[in-house]
């Protein structure tokens, strides 16, 4: 029970970190695109449920979760700015924007949990491999996008 607290407390922790890094990272100069951190996160999903096919390993799942938590803290705040700025938003306004980002967010989640119950039973290595799909076509779609590293942090 303490390593899997462990295991999922590490992701969390890790965007948590990342993020707080994040004015540091952009001040330095680099710019960390989006894209990268979602293909980092995805790619870590990936690892984790190739890895549960041969075994469980404590090391591997700790690491894995903990790259997911920094991949995901390089792209939230870029995306976020993206998703909030007025300047492309046809008319609305800082607080439409916000609001519409946290629907989405947790519209996604509320979908998110849904499907991971009807997927659930097909086994962790499946689960796993379509969360991992799902990250990786984000990276992609974001690349997509208007770059984050054009996006400007407030303030």
């Amino acid at each position: 029970l303490p390593r899997a607290g462990f295991v999922l407390s590490a992701a969390p922790l890790a965007w948590a970190v990342t993020s707080l890094l994040m004015p540091r990272i952009l001040r330095d100069g680099r710019r960390p695109p989006a894209a990268l951190g979602l293909a980092l996160a995805g790619c870590a999903v990936a690892v984790l449920a190739f890895t549960l096919l041969v075994s469980t390993a404590f090391p591997v799942a700790a690491v894995t979760w903990t790259l997911a938590g920094i991949g995901i803290g390089l792209a939230y705040p870029g995306l976020y700015l993206i998703c909030t700025s007025t300047e492309r938003a046809g008319g609305l306004d800082a607080t439409d924007l916000a609001t519409a980002v946290i629907t989405a967010e947790a519209f996604g989640g509320l979908l998110g949990r849904a499907t991971g119950g009807l997927v659930i039973g097909a086994g962790p290595v499946v689960t796993y491999g379509m969360f991992a799909a799902f990250l990786l076509f984000a990276a992609y779609a974001c690349r997509r996008t208007r770059s984050a590293e054009s996006a400007e942090p407030a303030g």
